[in-house]
């Protein structure tokens, strides 16, 4: 069955940019930036809605967009948003980084080993 397995890829990088699943890594941008958890939550909550209200995606924000709901925001949040940067963001066991999925990958085949 596996070996029959076949992704779409392009597809796939398409549906991970759509929605807001890199919201999370807003909220931690700004903890990065020395805002308390709890504001950084809600000033996130507040960019989501703006994005719902005008029918965007938190990658289609400006700098000027962000900004307009605080100021800690910089240039760099903008590459923050990406699913790619929040994919790789994750790099501890079980996270989506490329480097993680190897690891994954070389116990999973090492695990198997076992089984002939």
């Amino acid at each position: 069955m596996f070996k029959e397995m076949t992704f779409n890829s392009d597809a796939m990088f398409k549906a991970a940019g759509e929605g807001f699943s890199t919201a999370t890594d807003v909220a931690d941008y700004l903890s990065k930036k020395g805002v308390p958890f709890r504001d950084a939550h809600a000033i996130t909550g507040k960019i989501v809605r703006y994005c719902l209200e005008n029918e965007k995606t938190l990658r289609d924000l400006s700098l000027r967009e962000f900004k307009a709901v605080s100021d800690v925001f910089e240039r760099d949040i903008t590459g923050v948003v990406l699913a790619r940067t929040s994919a790789e963001a994750r790099n501890s066991v079980g996270g989506s980084s490329q480097a993680a999925a190897r690891k994954a990958i070389i116990r999973i085949r090492n695990r198997l080993k076992h089984f002939g």
